[in-house]
Parts: structure tokens; C-alpha cells; sequence
């Protein structure tokens, strides 16, 4: 029986609410028009279809909502129907004022379901006076708009235009109504059948809106934002009722946007010194190619770091960490300093800081450019070298003329003596070998003045360093030293200049015991490596060991770790090496000892030409 009863109440309702002459919706809780009978649609000029596709802020003017929205809200709690006056924007875009009795539709347990409007003209003369006055402000936004308003009929030609319309396009009144225009004449050929699609499903019903080029008078193409709405009378589409807004100036605005940035893109990512981009909250957004080839890490694994976490930063300069972010924030230009690149290795940067600006002059992020100085360094660096170059061999020159002199006459006299010695043969040898090798240290020394010619001649490097060995044993003793060495390979003979092999070995060999004041051990061992077709040298000592930012300096002049160094030694030996083609490799570490390597080629097609 309930459910009969039920099914009987709502078919009542249903029929009472399509045939009654009283114009009736069902709108949702949140505005939505659910259902209108066919007094509704013809009320208002819509069709069912239109009606349902729109909320009642569609209908309603929007003084009126802001209005009686709070009546809705109250008609929820107090469930008493109320009543209030509205004015209603029909399909022609015509207004009326209306009175809205509006109840609420609830469940059986007591749920709101939805709003039952019924609509009745208002005939009061107070409020036909309000909507009076309500059509002159209409036909005052019509006249004084600053946007184009207008309507078509079916064929698309112009029926109505305002003031604005004729001033934007520069046609009269005259020449656009009365059949004599319509938009296809205005509109781009290159658009046009995108406009006729618009057209045409604006008198379908459907609501456009879109953008689209027209041609003023004059010929010039002016961008529009355009709303196309049906025009609808008696339920009928009888035209289409557009506004139109010039966006000429927004849309150049936003070319020149797209411009700068594709520029801006292509500056950061084509320079050549590495760019950072972080935003305001310190987090890097943004790396360039050259980052990548500069620094080693790829732009995945550093993205989103922020600025104190960026592996960049050497771990000795943290302690700079808050004057770096005092500068993060600032435009600054030329800042030296260094960073570390993933192999661990220091660059020498100069860095420059701007920010980057939105279209709103506001800052938006910081950005950063690296410009690597380390070859810029270098090329200073080797400028200094040469200037001491120069100057040592002038020195150089002057202290092998004054010591060759009295040199000459010790080896003259020590040739006379011979005869009177000669059970002490062996010492004397070693004498003349020492003062031929004093000379040998003065023609090095002359290297630094002006080249010489040199004879390479085929020796076994092996009997060179058992000469030195003996030679500096002596010495090696009383500094508590011993000697070790090891030959893998008894018999290898190079290509080389005899004496200045001898003194490489002499002054390497001299710098580990110096840097084993208390005693230690010296490890010297010669192996053979046949892919490179040469021999390594290995001078192994137990000493102090070189920190390892000072052992990039060794060998340029001057530079010396010892209290009582020239520089000049190591810096010769790593030439002589040098032009025997090898080269010299040192390895230490603090408190455990310093290995030198010198790799020399057993046979080189240039030696033998020079023998």
C-alpha cells in the first residue's frame, strides 16, 4: 500500500508539474537546473535541452543572486517556502522581472533533495519601473562598452552594433546593417571555415567561445575574444548575439614573451660557462649543457638540491657558507674563487649573480654564471715560470762562469797528483768523476740560459743508479737511511745522455733522504713496460710526505718545500726527463712517504738520430 501510495504521489506531481500553465524548475542543491516544464521554456525562450545545460546564476541577474542567496540557505534550516523577486535574462537577452515561490524538496528522512521553483511574472509598478530602469543600464553597457557587441541574423549578417564595434573596425553603421555585411566579410580567408563552424553551431544552440583574427577597414588584422550566444524567441533560434573584445595588444604581449623567452632558453642553454638557476626558496632549478661538460655531474643529479647542498662547493670553504648566502640574494659581478668538480679536482671560477624578473617586475629566481679561469690561470702561471726562467738563467750563467775557472785548475791539479796516489786510484777516480759531474751540473744549469746539444748514446739504466747508489750511500748512512733497490729487468738499456740521467737520479734520490731527517727507508726499483715499450723509476721513501695542494707546484721555480731549497732541482731533473721524452709522476701522502716515478722509453726512433 505505501509503496502504491507513494508511486501514485509522485506521478500526481510529475503530471501537475509538466501541464501546469505556471512556470516551474527543479533546481539542485548547488544551482543546477535539473528539470522545467514547458511553461518554463516558454517563459523564458530556451529549449529544454538549453535550460538543463545551464545553473540558475545563468538566468538570474547576478545583483539578484548575491541577494537571496542567503534565503536559499535559510530555506534549508527553517523549511518554511519563501518568496522573492528576481530579474530573469531571457534567451533574447531581453530582462523581466519575475517573483520566484520557492520551496524545498526533501527525502522521507528528512534530507534536502533539491529547490522547486515556480516563476510568475511581476505586473507591480515599482517593479516594472526597476526593470525600466534595469533595460537603461543594458542599453547604456550596449552603447559604452568598450567591447564590440552585436547580432546576426541566421545568414550571419549584422542586425545591431555598438558604438565600440564601428570605432575598432571602422566601419559605419551604415555600411554593416541591412544585409550589406556579414562576418565572413571581415574574417581572414585562412580562417574562415573555422569561423563558419562557430557560426554555425551558435545557431544550433551552443554557446561559442573562442579566439579569432578580423580585418578593419583599413586592412588590419585585429585579434578578437570572442562569445557567440543564440539569439531564442518563442523557443525559436532567431539570430546569435556576440561580444567581441580586442586582445591585439595581449596577444603581442604574449608573442614577445614566447620570443624573450626562447631567447632567454637558448642564452642559458648555449653559453659556453656553466649557468645555475635556484628559486626563491634556494632550490636549483635549472643547469645548462656546460655545466654538464664543465663540472661532471648530469643535470638528474643535482636538480632540486638546494644552495649549501650543491656538491660543487669544496668542503674547505663551508666555513664561507653564510657570506655566500648573504651574496645568494645580491647582484654581484666577478667573484674568484673555486669550486670541485665530480673527479674531485679544484677550478679556479668567476662568478656573477643577477636575478630574473617575472612579467610582473617581480624576482622569480637567481641565477649564477661560472666562468672557468683555470686555463685563463694556467696561461698566467706559465707567463710567471718563464719570467723566472729567464731570470735563473741569467743566474745560471753567471755561477758557470765563475765556478768552470777555478774548477779547470782543481782538475789540473788533481792530474798532477794522481801519480803520488796510487794506491788510492779508486778515491781518485771518483774525484775526477765528481768534479766531471760538477761540470755536468753547470752545463745544466746552463740549459736554463740556452740549449745545448746533448748525445744520446745506448747505456743500461741500471748501472747508472748503482753508480749514484754508491756514490750517495755514504751520505744515506749517516742521516740513518738505507738504500733498497730491486731490478726486475738487470739488463735494460735505453737511449739517454749518460751524466743527466745520473743526475735526475742523484737529486731524487738526495730529496728522500732530506726527507728523512730521522731516518727511514729508500726504495728504488726498475720495471719494464712493454705496452709503453719503457721503464718506470721508483723513488719510495718512508718520509714526512707533500700535502697534496702543494704537489701541483713542485717543479715550477723557486717553489721548494725545504727550508734551504732552491726549487731548481726537481725543476731541472722533470726537464731532462722531459726531453728524453718520459715523463715524472709524483704520489705522497702526509706521514706515510713520497713516491716519484719516472717512466723513460727504451728506444725512440729521435734518439737514435741524435746519437
Amino acid at each position: 500500500m505505501t509503496t502504491n501510495s507513494n508511486l501514485s504521489r509522485d506521478s500526481i506531481f510529475l503530471s501537475t508539474f509538466i501541464h501546469t500553465p505556471v512556470a516551474m524548475m527543479l533546481v539542485s542543491l548547488d544551482g543546477t537546473v535539473l528539470k522545467t516544464n514547458r511553461s518554463c521554456q516558454e517563459t523564458f525562450g530556451y529549449t529544454e535541452e538549453q535550460l538543463e545545460k545551464l545553473k540558475l546564476d545563468e538566468i538570474l541577474h547576478p545583483e539578484d543572486i548575491e541577494q537571496n542567496t542567503p534565503l536559499l540557505e535559510r530555506l534549508i534550516t527553517n523549511d518554511r517556502p519563501l518568496k522573492f523577486n528576481g530579474r530573469v535574462i531571457y534567451g533574447d537577452g531581453i530582462l523581466k522581472q519575475m517573483v520566484f515561490y520557492t520551496s524545498l524538496a526533501k527525502s522521507e528522512l528528512g534530507e534536502p533533495l533539491y529547490y522547486i521553483y515556480q516563476i510568475l511574472e511581476n505586473t507591480n509598478e515599482s517593479f516594472q519601473s526597476e526593470l525600466n530602469e534595469s533595460k537603461e543600464r543594458y542599453k547604456s553597457l550596449f552603447k559604452y562598452n568598450p567591447d564590440m557587441i552585436y547580432s546576426m541574423d541566421l545568414d550571419g549578417y549584422y542586425t545591431s552594433v555598438n558604438p565600440a564595434f564601428e570605432q575598432v573596425l571602422g566601419y559605419s553603421k551604415c555600411e554593416l546593417l541591412n544585409g550589406k555585411l556579414n562576418y565572413q566579410h571581415l574574417t581572414p580567408k585562412e580562417k574562415l571555415k573555422e569561423t563558419i563552424r562557430h557560426f554555425n553551431a551558435a545557431v544550433e544552440g551552443e554557446i561559442q567561445h573562442y579566439e579569432m583574427p578580423a580585418v578593419s577597414k583599413d586592412g588590419e588584422v585585429i585579434m578578437f575574444d570572442i562569445t557567440n550566444i543564440p539569439i531564442v524567441v518563442d523557443g525559436k533560434i532567431v539570430g546569435v548575439y556576440g561580444i567581441a573584445k580586442d586582445i591585439t595588444a595581449r596577444k603581442k604581449s604574449e608573442q614577445e614573451l614566447i620570443i624573450t623567452k626562447k631567447q632567454l632558453e637558448s642564452f642559458i642553454e648555449n653559453n659556453v660557462d656553466p649557468i645555475f638557476i635556484y628559486d626563491l626558496d634556494d632550490k636549483l632549478i635549472k643547469v645548462n649543457k656546460a655545466f654538464e661538460k664543465t663540472y661532471g655531474w648530469k643535470k638528474e643529479e643535482v636538480l632540486g638540491l638546494s644552495y649549501k647542498d650543491m656538491p660543487v662547493l669544496p668542503t674547505n670553504m663551508y666555513s664561507n657558507m653564510q657570506k655566500d648566502l648573504k651574496l645568494f640574494k645580491m647582484t654581484f659581478k666577478s667573484l674568484e674563487t673555486q669550486r670541485v668538480k665530480k673527479d674531485g679536482s679544484l677550478i679556479h671560477v668567476d662568478i656573477s649573480g643577477f636575478p630574473i624578473h617575472d612579467e610582473e617586475g617581480h624576482i622569480a629566481a637567481w641565477a649564477f654564471i661560472h666562468r672557468d679561469l683555470t686555463e685563463t690561470k694556467m696561461a698566467e702561471e706559465m707567463m710567471i715560470n718563464s719570467e723566472k726562467l729567464s731570470i735563473a738563467g741569467q743566474l745560471a750563467a753567471g755561477i758557470a762562469h765563475e765556478i768552470r775557472n777555478p774548477l779547470t785548475a782543481i782538475k789540473g791539479f788533481l792530474q798532477l797528483l794522481r801519480p803520488d796516489f796510487v794506491t788510492k786510484e779508486k778515491y781518485m777516480n771518483i774525484i775526477s768523476t765528481e768534479i766531471e759531474r760538477i761540470e755536468m751540473i753547470i752545463s745544466e744549469l746552463l740549459i736554463l740560459s740556452k740549449p745545448q746539444e746533448i748525445h744520446y748514446s745506448k747505456t743500461n739504466i741500471v748501472s747508472i743508479i748503482e753508480e749514484v747508489k754508491m756514490l750517495l750511500e755514504t751520505q744515506a748512512i749517516l742521516k740513518g737511511v738505507e738504500i733498497n733497490t730491486e731490478f726486475y729487468c738487470e739488463n735494460t738499456y735505453i737511449y739517454c745522455e749518460k751524466n743527466q740521467l745520473k743526475q735526475v737520479c742523484i737529486n731524487f734520490i738526495k730529496n728522500a733522504i732530506e726527507a728523512m731527517p730521522n731516518g727511514g727507508n729508500l726504495y728504488i726499483n726498475v720495471t719494464e713496460n712493454r705496452e709503453e715499450n719503457g721503464i718506470f723509476i721508483h723513488f719510495k721513501d718512508e718520509g714526512k710526505g707533500i700535502p697534496k695542494e702543494k704537489i701541483s707546484k713542485i717543479g715550477h721555480p723557486f717553489y721548494t718545500t725545504k727550508s734551504d731549497g732552491t726549487g731548481l732541482g726537481f725543476m731541472v731533473s722533470k726537464r731532462i726527463v722531459e726531453h728524453h721524452e718520459g715523463y715524472v709522476e709524483i704520489d705522497s701522502e702526509l706521514n706515510v712517504g713520497t713516491t716519484i716515478t719516472v717512466f723513460l722509453p727504451m728506444e725512440q726512433l729521435s734518439f737514435k738520430e741524435k746519437e
